[in-house]
Parts: C-alpha cells; structure tokens; sequence
C-alpha cells in the first residue's frame, strides 16, 4: 500500500503541482481560507475542478500530502537504518534517535526545492478530522514504526514504560517544532538573519552558525540529555505500543 501511495503520486505530475500549491496557500491562509479554485490556479490548472477531479476532497488532498511528504523520509529512515546495522547489528539509543531525526532534516533544510509541510503540520493536529488521518498515516510508516519502538524498548529499560511512553511524545513535539523553524529559516532570509544574531543573548554576532550536521549533533545531545535524565516520578502503570 505504502509504494503504491508513494508511485500513484510521483508518477502523475499535476498531482504533485496541485499538492505543492496547496501547501503552499495553507503555509500563508490557513486551511479555512483557501478554496480549491485558488488550489487550482496555484497549480496552474485552468479547471477549476481539477483538485476533486485528482483528489475527489479535501481530506484526500491531506492524505496525499502526508504520503508525498513522509513516505520518502519513511524510505531515508530505511535506508539509513540498514547502513547503520552493517556497523553494528547492536545500535545505541543515540544511533536510533539520529536515524529518526537525520532524514526528516535533510529534507526541511534542502534549499533546492520549497517545503511548506512542517508549517502547516500545526495546521493538521489542531483539527480532529486531519490529527486522526496523521496518528493512523503512522500505520503507513513500517520503518518509522519500527525504529520508534526500538527506541521505546531501549529507554524503557532506565526509565520504565510510562515514562519512556511520555518522553517520546515530548521528543516528538520537540523535534517537530525545532526542525519547523530551521525549515522557515532556510527558506526566509531575514528571519534565519534574525535568528542566528540572537542578540538578547549573545555579545556579538562574529560567531559562524552551526553547520547542518552540527546543528543534527547539538540536537540530538539535547534530546539524549532530556529523555535519559533520570526521573523522579515511580508508576508501575506500563502502557504498551501495539505490535505489528
């Protein structure tokens, strides 16, 4: 089903200008004020039906772009997963955290091509229709799933189950709204201008900003250092990610 998603799409080019414009009008509007006459126009459609006609609605226009969007970074994390394992066929927790994060930044921070879906993810989670397409869309994920519960089963074993369940939300949530911002950064000048200055902070602005990979490092030195600090809180109540 996965490759079938990901082929429907990358084989039908109006399709991908129809899910980019989209996107793009959902970044600047919000979802409620957009229609699809702008949609199709954006895209460069002079059939104003054209969205329906390749999508039938909107919440298959979401779904089409969640497949176009994860689908390839699902294949990154596949990929750079099985690299890692001719290495070592025992991977370390930092290991599994990079090769979860790793794609999902090289794809927000490549400046050859726009990218508005870490912008309008927000968009997506605050309404119940769309949260619910992108908690099952996991079920379209084999290799995020399976790194996620590798990463689960690891830290479970200094933190317990329920805190080790709480602090991979956190790290979700963190992740998703660090990369967003390098996301917005890379492509808007005067706010990655802005933000590498940080005068309220720093002395003064000679400093070179981190690099790509050093930016990947520092995170994950943050995420490692919140999710394996020990915890205060003792529970024996141990939620349990489904089995596949």
């Amino acid at each position: 089903m996965k490759e079938n998603a990901a082929q429907n799409i990358l084989s039908n080019r109006t399709k991908i200008k129809i899910i980019e414009a989209a996107e793009k009008l959902f970044s600047e509007k919000g979802f409620d004020n957009v229609s699809t006459r702008e949609i199709a126009r954006e895209a460069g459609q002079k059939n104003h039906s054209a969205m329906h006609y390749h999508f039938g609605s909107m919440d298959q226009l979401v779904k089409a772009i969640f497949d176009y969007r994860m689908i390839p970074v699902d294949e990154l994390r596949k990929s750079l997963f099985e690299e890692e394992l001719k290495k070592t066929d025992n991977l370390e927790l930092r290991d599994l955290i990079y090769i979860l994060i790793a794609p999902v930044v090289e794809v927000s921070l490549d400046k050859t091509r726009e990218n508005y879906f870490l912008k309008i993810l927000a968009q997506f989670l605050s309404r119940t229709e769309w949260r619910a397409q992108y908690l099952l869309h996991e079920n379209r994920l084999p290799n995020t799933a399976n790194i996620g519960r590798l990463i689960y089963k690891k830290l479970s074993l200094s933190q317990g189950e329920r805190i080790a369940f709480e602090r991979l939300k956190m790290m979700g949530a963190t992740v998703l709204i660090t990369v967003a911002e390098w996301n917005f950064a890379s492509q808007d000048k005067s706010f990655e201008k802005d933000r590498n200055s940080m005068t309220l902070f720093k002395k003064n602005n000679t400093e070179v900003p981190l690099s790509r990979e050093e930016k990947v490092q520092n995170l994950l030195d943050f995420l490692m250092g919140a999710i394996t600090e020990t915890s205060s809180i003792k529970s024996n109540m141990k939620p349990r990610l489904k089995q596949t």
